[in-house]
Formats: structure tokens, sequence, C-alpha cells
């Protein structure tokens, strides 16, 4: 399926901004081949260790012994949130050496990182034009960032294609990484698409096991060590992963309730499990 997707030939869309636009896309691009080769050579994990180790970022891992065992083999589903893109990068990083088998639902527009990066995620669309309270997400839109828009019936029908082929993903015994909290605001709901996910898979995946991650040490300027020379004022940075025990997905999903039901079900569970972690 991702032989058949087109990089946008835009790209992310930083051409826009007036000025410096041009520079900065060409900055971008440079980065983004660069860590895609990396990527090809080694794994989308091991490539992103690299980078974390280059922006003096180390990571503890707090794995119950039940989830490291869980997570050794067949079906994973890891549902984690993240408040900044470092923390993002960190969940990636923490995943078993011995697992190679991993993709994630992603903005579509991480798509244009690469041929190698896409090959580990599965697309996701917004609907409409949607505006949001946070004048910088609004900005970010402006210039074409965030995530790709586009009317209500084709984007459901691109996501419920993404859907299926995280369906699939799963009965092959692979390891799936979701972030609900598409907003990256926890104050909002989770998305229905994700509950209707969920209740899917208890049919088509039922071996499936379900793991809580919460991420804490990440914050909104961590964003500026990616930018060259700048990374060396930057003190060493650890992160904390905490994992929750393993579900069964029949167990924790009553497919019997509806999409909605069962994501906001899920979200409560999640931030119980976050809360006592944190």
């Amino acid at each position: 399926m991702n032989s058949e997707r087109e990089e946008d030939p835009n790209k992310f869309g930083f051409h826009k901004i007036p000025l410096v636009g041009p520079g900065v896309e060409k900055f971008i691009e440079s980065k983004l081949s660069k860590f895609d080769h990396l990527v090809a050579i080694t794994s989308l994990k091991e490539a992103i260790l690299q980078v974390l180790t280059k922006w003096k970022v180390d990571i503890s891992i707090d794995l119950p012994l039940s989830t490291k065992e869980a997570m050794s083999k067949g079906p994973v589903l890891l549902i984690a949130t993240h408040q900044f893109h470092l923390d993002m990068l960190a969940v990636i990083a923490g995943l078993p050496e011995s697992r190679k088998d991993i993709k994630c639902f992603a903005n579509a527009d991480f798509l244009n990182m690469g041929k190698a990066v896409s090959e580990y995620l599965i697309p996701v669309y917004g609907v409409g034009n949607q505006e949001t309270t946070k004048w910088w997400s609004n900005v970010w839109r402006k210039y074409g960032f965030g995530l790709p828009t586009m009317p209500v019936e084709e984007a459901s029908q691109k996501n419920m294609e993404s859907v299926k082929e995280a369906e699939g993903f799963l009965q092959s015994g692979g390891v799936f990484l979701i972030f609900p909290d598409g907003s990256r605001d926890e104050k909002e709901d989770w998305f229905s698409g994700f509950g209707v996910l969920m209740k899917k898979l208890t049919k088509k995946a039922p071996r499936t096991q379900v793991i809580f991650l919460s991420t804490a040490g990440a914050s909104f300027k961590d964003s500026l060590r990616i930018l060259g020379p700048t990374r060396f004022v930057f003190r060493k940075k650890r992160l904390f992963l905490n994992y929750s025990g393993p579900y069964k997905i029949t167990e924790l999903v009553d497919p019997k309730l509806k999409g909605r039901e069962i994501a906001s079900s899920l979200q409560e569970a999640y931030r119980s499990f976050a809360a006592k972690v944190l």
C-alpha cells in the first residue's frame, strides 16, 4: 500500500513563509533526506536513537516484566500520548530491539519525510478547516502545516483505508503504535475513530495485547535541539517512559459499545494509569 502513496510536491509548505521560507525549506529537506537515508540503512528505532544521542537526550524506561514478555512477540497495540515532538520520538526509540515489525498512525504530511520513513507510517487525514484556540497551531496551519484537511467524504474514505491497513498489520502480529490525543491536548476527547478501530480488533485480531505508555520530561523548547549548533547550548536531557501491564484487547474492550463510547472508556482508563505514574 505504501508504494501507492505520493509525496506532496510542496513538501511541508515552508516555502510559503515570507523571506526566510526557501532557506528554511532547503535546510529541512536536507535534514530529512539524511534522516531517511539513516532509517533505510538501519531502522526507524536505531535512527531515532542516534538522533537523540546527538541532541543529548537519554531515556529512562520503567517496563514491568509482564509487559516486556508481552511485547517480545505477537500483536501489540501500544497506546501513548505526546505533548511535544521529542516525547513522540522517545516512544519509538523505547520499543524492543527484537521487534522490527513496527508501524504507527501519523499525520499524512509525515509521508513526505521520505520513502524509508513512510514504510513505518499509516496516514491520518483531517476534515475541513479545523481552527483551534492555540495561536501557534493556527499560524502553523496558515503556512500549510498540521493535519492535512479535505472534504468529509474524502477524509473518511482515506481514514477507513488506514484503519483497514492497521487491522491487517495487527492480524499479521506486528507492533502498532497509536497516539489517540491527535490534537496533543489532553483535555480533549479521543477521536471516535480510535474506538471503531478497537472494536474491530476484538474480532479481527483478538490476540492483540494492549499496553498503555506515559511520557514525562519533554518541553516545547526541546524542538530547538534540531537546529545544528544550537543543541550545544542545551544541557543533557532525560525523558521518562512508563509502561502499564499488558491487557487482552477482548477483556479491555466491550464490542457491544459504540466507537465513541469505547474511545471514552479507554481514555478514562489511560488517564487513570497516567495519574498513578506521574
